[in-house]
Protein backbone atom coordinates (compact mmCIF):
# COMPACT_ATOMS: atom_id res chain seq x y z
CA UNK A 1 0.00 0.00 0.00
CA UNK A 2 1.47 3.38 -1.17
CA UNK A 3 1.95 6.39 2.12
CA UNK A 4 -1.10 8.17 0.39
CA UNK A 5 -3.10 5.61 0.89
CA UNK A 6 -1.85 4.31 4.30
CA UNK A 7 -2.33 7.78 5.18
CA UNK A 8 -5.84 7.77 3.82
CA UNK A 9 -7.07 4.70 5.82
CA UNK A 10 -5.08 6.19 8.73
CA UNK A 11 -7.68 8.93 8.85
CA UNK A 12 -11.06 6.88 7.94
CA UNK A 13 -10.26 4.95 10.28
CA UNK A 14 -10.63 8.18 12.67
CA UNK A 15 -14.29 8.62 11.83
CA UNK A 16 -17.22 7.70 13.22
CA UNK A 17 -18.59 3.47 12.61
CA UNK A 18 -21.48 4.91 10.73
CA UNK A 19 -19.16 7.54 8.54
CA UNK A 20 -16.71 4.60 8.62
CA UNK A 21 -19.63 2.16 6.94
CA UNK A 22 -20.70 4.83 4.94
CA UNK A 23 -17.05 5.20 3.16
CA UNK A 24 -16.59 1.17 2.52
CA UNK A 25 -20.05 1.25 0.97
CA UNK A 26 -19.18 4.05 -1.57
CA UNK A 27 -15.56 2.21 -2.15
CA UNK A 28 -17.00 -1.04 -2.97
CA UNK A 29 -19.56 1.03 -5.25
CA UNK A 30 -16.72 2.56 -6.74
CA UNK A 31 -15.56 -0.96 -8.33
CA UNK A 32 -18.17 -1.65 -10.15
CA UNK A 33 -20.76 1.48 -11.20
CA UNK A 34 -22.99 -0.94 -13.31
CA UNK A 35 -26.43 -0.95 -11.07
CA UNK A 36 -28.02 -4.59 -11.89
CA UNK A 37 -32.02 -3.55 -11.33
CA UNK A 38 -32.63 -6.96 -10.57
CA UNK A 39 -30.34 -7.96 -8.19
CA UNK A 40 -31.63 -4.47 -6.18
CA UNK A 41 -34.78 -5.38 -6.09
CA UNK A 42 -34.17 -8.92 -5.15
CA UNK A 43 -32.25 -7.64 -2.13
CA UNK A 44 -34.73 -5.07 -1.40
CA UNK A 45 -37.48 -8.65 -0.99
CA UNK A 46 -34.61 -9.69 0.77
CA UNK A 47 -34.07 -7.37 3.39
CA UNK A 48 -38.28 -6.88 3.80
CA UNK A 49 -38.51 -10.23 4.55
CA UNK A 50 -35.83 -10.69 7.40
CA UNK A 51 -37.05 -7.22 8.76
CA UNK A 52 -40.70 -8.62 8.95
CA UNK A 53 -39.03 -12.04 10.42
CA UNK A 54 -37.72 -9.78 13.29
CA UNK A 55 -39.86 -7.48 13.95
CA UNK A 56 -42.56 -10.41 14.40
CA UNK A 57 -40.04 -12.55 16.81
CA UNK A 58 -40.06 -15.29 14.34
CA UNK A 59 -35.96 -15.24 14.18
CA UNK A 60 -33.35 -15.35 17.03
CA UNK A 61 -30.16 -13.02 16.08
CA UNK A 62 -27.09 -14.28 17.39
CA UNK A 63 -24.24 -12.02 18.85
CA UNK A 64 -21.41 -11.16 16.09
CA UNK A 65 -18.99 -11.80 18.12
CA UNK A 66 -20.73 -15.23 18.94
CA UNK A 67 -21.16 -15.87 14.82
CA UNK A 68 -17.37 -14.97 14.45
CA UNK A 69 -16.06 -17.96 16.76
CA UNK A 70 -18.54 -20.03 15.43
CA UNK A 71 -17.28 -19.60 11.97
CA UNK A 72 -13.01 -19.18 13.05
CA UNK A 73 -13.42 -22.23 14.31
CA UNK A 74 -14.39 -23.77 11.61
CA UNK A 75 -11.88 -22.24 9.34
CA UNK A 76 -9.47 -23.41 11.98
CA UNK A 77 -10.43 -27.31 11.82
CA UNK A 78 -10.37 -26.81 8.04
CA UNK A 79 -8.33 -29.60 5.83
CA UNK A 80 -5.70 -28.33 4.09
CA UNK A 81 -5.89 -31.27 1.88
Amino acid sequence: MSASAEQILADAMQLSDRHRANLAVSLVDSLDPTIDSDWEAAWDQEIARRTKELDEGSVETIPRLEVRQKLRGRLDGRSTT
